[in-house]
């Protein structure tokens, strides 16, 4: 006779287990994607509170001037590691997938050594050479930091960057989630509350130890995490060989690739770096807090796309149109839903919100609604990009995203002097929507993909030569 007590929970454990598996030869997307998803935005939420509080703690400890100098700082060694790891990071998203469908590990691995010493060579290069043509030009950027704490913070940046997107690809979506949004931000709130608790004054050059333990630290265990589960095993002469061959094709793809995260780095750091050439640091400040609060929109929309990231590629490699289709509507919509409520809480309440982190702050609420307004409007075009990248249209892409940069630089340039922050916000609300646009109608015309969150009339979903 069944037990229904016990087989009950039983077959719901196996059920929840199935679908937290690799699903790929399933097509479950809707579940998996929400599932993954809920997983990855639960360590996101958690995440962000950290970052929140961390914020608030560095602006009341620092005051807006020094925290404005701390972020122009974070945000010049953010650019270093990303450009420094050439596109690795981000290509790993397609190499570890790849290789790990086609049972690989041999290539997995050495793609894998090779992107790990290449993204801790290359950002430490690139922070050097920064370092010294801001101090040789009289510069006083760097001033209040040591070069060893802004040359970790760099690797440690493109190294969590890196191992982040590689979990990601094995199905580590948990590990890849709590590595990067959880553990390097407890890390750092260690960092620095232990010495703020026994009396050190804080500085900017501490907050920044507080960053370089926690990247260095959560890039060491998920790069673990990652080699566990490739597994071990000797690479034998002929196909190491095999790997040495393959090194100049890896790396033309990364560098192709490379220009998206540039871009996306043009994009969000650019208004940061005009300020900090244009404006007080107080700015800088200001503004830097008014568009955290606003990336909590952005949160579940990132987490979707994140863990379905690499189904891209499956659906793509078995020419399954309609699974791309469903795979992107998925994702806005998902996204998209949560991102109009939080639209309409810093409508009402952003004043209070800003508020919080000092009475000055509450001056970027006009920033914080046209930051929201611009990421509601992005997201409700899809994931367009991430679905170019994952099918082989990556040269398109970083040719539409080398335009928008240069445009995004030029808005900034024309507008953030006269303007201040609200030239920046609207500089790149100019230079992202128009970007969006294009990359939304690349994605129709070349796969016939409509990548727009809400329904469209089923003639729009197809592209237009193969319309009667």
């Amino acid at each position: 006779m069944l037990n229904l007590p016990t087989a009950l929970p039983t077959a719901l454990i196996a059920q929840v287990s199935r679908l937290l598996g690799d699903r790929d030869g399933d097509h479950a997307d809707g579940r998996f994607l929400f599932l993954r998803g809920a997983m990855d935005f639960s360590a996101r939420i958690a995440g962000v509170a950290l970052v929140l509080v961390w914020t608030l703690i560095l602006v009341r400890l620092l005051g807006p001037e020094d925290y404005g100098r701390y972020v122009y700082v974070l945000s010049i060694t953010f650019f270093v590691s990303l450009v420094g790891g050439l596109g690795l990071p981000t290509v790993s998203s397609y190499y570890v997938a790849r290789y790990r469908r086609t049972a690989r590990r041999t290539r997995l691995r050495a793609f894998l050594l090779l992107a790990t010493g290449v993204t801790i060579v290359g950002p430490l290069l690139g922070t050097v050479a920064i370092w010294l043509w801001v101090t040789l030009a009289g510069g006083t950027a760097f001033q209040p930091f040591d070069l060893a704490a802004v040359l970790a913070f760099s690797v440690g940046a493109a190294l969590v960057q890196l191992y982040t997107l590689t979990n990601r690809a094995l199905e580590r979506t948990t590990v890849a989630a709590y590595g990067e949004q959880v553990l390097q931000r407890v890390l750092a709130f260690a960092c620095i509350g232990v010495p703020v608790y026994l009396g050190v004054t804080a500085t900017p050059n501490l907050a920044l130890y507080g960053n370089v333990i926690g990247a260095l630290g959560a890039a060491a265990v998920m790069a673990t995490a990652a080699f566990r589960r490739v597994g071990r095993g000797a690479i034998t002469t002929v196909a190491a060989r095999r790997c040495v061959s393959l090194s100049p094709r890896w790396m033309r793809r990364a560098v192709t690739m490379m220009v998206t995260p540039v871009f996306f780095l043009v994009l969000s750091e650019t208004d940061i770096l005009m300020l900090g050439a244009f404006a007080t640091p107080a700015a800088v400040g200001i503004y830097h807090v008014a568009r955290r609060i606003s990336g909590f929109m952005t949160f579940f929309y990132t987490a979707v796309v994140a863990v379905g990231l690499h189904r891209f590629v499956g659906a793509h490699m078995e020419q399954d149109v309609a699974r791309l289709r469903t795979l992107v509507r998925g994702m806005g919509l998902l996204g998209l839903i949560p991102a109009v409520g939080l639209w309409l809480v810093f409508l009402l309440f952003g004043p209070w919100l800003l508020g919080i982190f000092g009475p000055e702050m509450a001056a970027g609420y006009t920033v914080l609604m046209i930051i929201a307004t611009t990421f509601l409007l992005e997201m409700a075009m899809g994931p367009a990009t991430e679905l170019l990248m994952m099918t082989g249209h990556e040269r398109p892409v970083s040719r539409i995203n080398m335009v928008f940069a240069v445009v995004n630089v030029g808005l900034n340039a024309a507008l953030v002097p006269p303007f201040g922050m609200e030239g920046a916000a609207v500089a790149s609300a100019l230079a992202i929507l128009p970007w969006k646009v294009t990359l939304m109608v690349v994605a129709w015309r070349t796969l016939g993909v409509a990548t727009v969150a809400f329904p469209l009339p089923a003639s729009w979903t197809q592209p237009a030569a193969s319309r009667p």
